[in-house]
């Protein structure tokens, strides 16, 4: 998984997928580079 950027980020996004299942709501508050940096996170064309 290390060589393969594509599957850590599928991976990263199951483990994403899993906390959010638990989760009854978010509260997100941050600068206005909130949007940006969560498409970073979850960018797989890197």
């Amino acid at each position: 998984m290390e060589e393969n950027e594509r599957l850590f980020k599928l991976k990263e996004m199951e483990y994403v997928e899993k906390i959010a299942e638990k989760i009854g709501g978010i509260t997100v508050s941050g600068n206005g580079g909130m949007v940006e940096q969560l498409a970073a996170v979850f960018s797989v064309n890197k």
